[in-house]
């Protein structure tokens, strides 16, 4: 369901993550930062998540340190403007739908996860996108294997399936993953009940 990423992350030995700032993306190729010797610092926010929530987290980013090069150092005291990802629910919201922007390289990077998030696969998920992995469906060649159906989309879904303008090539040479945990499903986000995603027959 992941394997592909699984196996970009290996071959790199560093996670990244999107960079962007309130005009848009930078002109600079870096527009990737590393997390160095592939170590996130990570914060968990124990009061937007209970016990057992936490652990639904923890135990996510322990399978991401085993099947992959990364690893995982958990903070005990909320960070400032360190290099760090936070996961947080400061709303207290439900829903769960992935954040798609890019941030400044020198704030923390701030996770929020709706308590429909805290299963899986939609944990995986939002953990993968926030380490910097595109969704599948966004690929810049998408048309070829799968319709979009903006119409049935809630409005405020849409740029969840915007196509990616930059992607690393490495990515680009990875086979298009139907199955791929951050493909969303057919239904996914509908405002109608229709579907959102109508695959191709190749």
């Amino acid at each position: 369901m992941w394997k592909s990423y699984i196996i970009f992350l290996n071959v790199f030995n560093n996670a990244f993550m999107y960079i962007g700032s309130d005009s848009g993306y930078y002109v600079s190729p870096s527009i990737y930062m590393t997390w160095p010797n592939a170590t996130i610092p990570f914060y968990i926010n124990r009061e937007h998540f209970d016990q057992e929530q936490s652990l639904s987290i923890l135990s996510a980013l322990a399978l991401f340190s085993y099947k992959t090069c990364l690893k995982f150092k958990p903070l005990f005291t909320p960070p400032s403007n360190e290099h760090v990802m936070i996961f947080e629910n400061p709303q207290s919201i439900n829903k769960c739908v992935p954040d798609s922007s890019r941030h400044p390289d020198n704030e923390p990077q701030r996770v929020t996860l709706g308590y429909e998030c805290l299963q899986s696969p939609l944990l995986e998920m939002s953990i993968m996108k926030a380490l910097g992995l595109p969704f599948e469906h966004n690929r810049s060649n998408r048309d070829t294997y799968v319709d979009v159906q903006f119409q049935n989309l809630e409005p405020d879904t849409i740029p969840l399936y915007k196509k990616e303008p930059v992607m690393p090539l490495e990515f680009q040479q990875l086979p298009y993953d139907y199955d791929s945990v951050l493909h969303f499903g057919d239904r996914d986000y509908s405002k109608t009940g229709h579907k959102t995603i109508i695959l191709k027959v190749l």
